[in-house]
């Protein structure tokens, strides 16, 4: 088996506290199997021993997952050890994996009953969970580091460090060489907050600047005889008085209340990873929700900062930005003063582009259903105009018969100020052409006002609006090409039955409904379109010549037996 050492760890006794190897770690593979951990089917290998070698293993399978415990036994001079490994072959160590940490801690309990001391001397799931850990403890720590940094500097200047308690502020100049060099690169760069250890961090936050208290008893207190330095000292420190509270008048308005304890409480479970500590998954949740919370605080501190500890590049910023807010309000309340007193509706580029599609779109509409009987014309959905001064088809009539198309393209030239004017422009392409040809032109109109001093209000010069003249004589053009571009198959059918009447012939209009629109318009005249095809809908139908009386009916020819009408059909159905 290729085989890896997941936990070591060795138990220690004074005294020999076992007698009978053998029946000692059967009782110990009994008690694995009793707490769950395994299964006596899957133990693989029988319990023995290495021929003078006191050394144990169990070999056993747990799900997919092989596992070898060993246990050694050496004596020495001064006691009895009993080194103890778990191995697998083939396990994963994650946080979601809680196997490996319950075998280890009932291999541990029961080996602990015997023996005084328990040393841990590896642990790869401890070693995993803190290298998951120690990233994030440098993140915060570091994030800690800044939020200080831009708050005191922001609040104090450079020279905020002179503010710091005496011990911090010694630990650091005792500190100051090492860490320059080991950083040769980076001399130039301030070290201070870099060089502390976290709880220093939590000492600035909980700072507070004592200042000497000038009154008369404080100095008749200062000016007795024959007062030693010492004690000198002393009275002068008991007399300050709180002048700067940190916390409370710098870091408090910026971080939760409770955040000196959790920091507090972030500080020992750093610790605790950076000295190489043992952790369980127990603990790895409890110090990940630790980091998180003061992590999440710091963010939060920090974007407070920004919003309350604005430079004056910002400020001046947002100053112009408040002006200019201020003046397009101005701007807006005139135009609506403009608008209600005047009757004149001031519309930017979109809103007249908008307008032109909505008159446009209603004249399609008017157009449309002027032609609703005729059925062989077929009407797309009205596309609206996106973007100005840009062609685009906005809608496209078909012949249902023929299949031929005309597209109508729409082109806008838009102005928005005052007394300008904005201009529609409608043209046509025939299937099968590569030119567009002209329709006409509709115009809108920009509303121009004045203030009329002697009334005190505005008053109109020229009124807004689309020319409806213009749009009207649009939609008479558009009808027109209609009905001179597309073809009605009925009148062609109608003047071909007049001269059969005139001259004698077949009817070119089946006397049969078509299956599709009901109307009696089927064409059976493949002079004038397609056998079979409605000249009212456009649908096909499939119609057929009777092999005996030569009329015409639904159906389809079949090469086994001849076609008949469903009269001739009937006549032979009788005989």
């Amino acid at each position: 088996m290729n085989l890896q050492t997941l936990v070591e760890f060795v138990a220690i006794a004074e005294e020999k506290v076992v007698d009978n190897f053998d029946t000692y770690l059967m009782e110990f593979q009994n008690f694995l199997v009793k707490s769950g951990v395994i299964d006596a089917e899957d133990v693989d290998s029988e319990f023995y021993s290495l021929t003078g070698v006191p050394l144990y293993v169990i070999d056993f399978h747990s799900e997919e997952y092989i596992w070898r415990i060993g246990v050694e036994f050496s004596t020495y001079d001064k006691n009895y050890e009993l080194m103890v490994s778990i191995q697998s072959e083939n396990y994963i160590i994650s946080t979601e994996n809680e196997y490996l940490e319950r075998l280890k801690r009932i291999v541990k309990n029961f080996i602990k009953t015997k023996h005084k001391k328990i040393f841990w001397l590896y642990d790869s799931e401890s070693e995993y969970l803190a290298t998951d850990l120690y990233p994030k403890v440098f993140t915060v720590e570091n994030l800690a580091r800044k939020f200080i940094t831009l708050v005191m500097n922001r609040k104090f200047g450079i020279h905020w460090w002179k503010l710091v308690s005496l011990k911090i502020q010694e630990k650091h100049k005792i500190r100051f060489g090492n860490y320059k060099a080991i950083i040769d690169n980076f001399k130039d760069v301030d070290e201070r907050l870099m060089s502390i250890d976290t709880g220093d961090l939590l000492d600035i936050l909980s700072n507070k600047v004592m200042k000497w208290e000038s009154s008369e008893e404080n100095v008749m207190e200062l000016s007795q005889p024959n007062l030693h330095l010492e004690k000198l000292s002393k009275i002068i420190q008991r007399q300050q008085v709180i002048y700067s509270d940190w916390w409370q008048t710098i870091f408090s308005p910026l971080l939760p209340e409770s955040f000196l304890n959790d920091f507090k409480k972030f500080e020992l479970n750093r610790n605790h990873i950076a000295h190489n500590k043992l952790i369980d998954k127990s603990a790895y949740r409890s110090i990940l929700h630790s980091i998180d919370v003061v992590r999440e605080a710091l963010l939060c501190g920090l974007q407070k900062m920004s919003s309350e500890l604005k430079s004056k590049e910002v400020r001046k910023e947002e100053a112009f930005e408040y002006e200019l807010l201020q003046e397009e309000l101005m701007s807006e309340r005139i135009l609506e003063l403009k608008e209600s007193e005047s009757g004149v509706t001031s519309r930017n580029s979109n809103q007249i582009l908008a307008l032109f599609n909505d008159e446009l779109s209603r004249l399609y509409d008017s157009i449309e259903e002027s032609f609703r009987f005729i059925e062989y014309l077929n009407f797309s959905d009205y596309t609206e105009i996106e973007n100005c001064n840009s062609n685009s088809v906005v809608f496209e009539i078909q012949n249902k018969i023929d299949g031929y198309v005309i597209s109508f393209e729409a082109n806008t030239d838009i102005n928005d100020y005052e007394g300008s004017q904005s201009f529609l422009y409608l043209e046509y392409k025939k299937d099968g052409s590569p030119s567009l040809e002209e329709i006409g032109s509709v115009s809108y109109n920009y509303g121009e006002v004045e203030f009329n001093e002697f009334q005190g209000n505005y008053m109109p010069i020229q009124m807004d609006g689309i020319s409806e003249h213009e749009m009207s004589r649009l939609g008479e053009k558009i009808v027109d090409i209609i009905n001179y571009e597309f073809t009605d198959y009925k009148e062609i059918a109608e003047s071909s039955k007049y001269s059969i009447i005139k001259d004698g012939g077949p009817d070119p209009i089946l006397d049969l409904p078509c299956q599709e629109c009901g109307e009696e318009w089927i064409c059976v005249d493949e002079t004038i379109t397609d056998f079979g095809r409605c000249l009212n809908c456009g649908e096909i139908n499939e119609v057929t010549e009777c092999e005996r009386c030569g009329r015409n009916d639904f159906g389809s020819p079949s090469e086994d037996e001849q076609f008949l009408c469903e009269e001739c059909w009937n006549y032979y159905e009788e005989e």
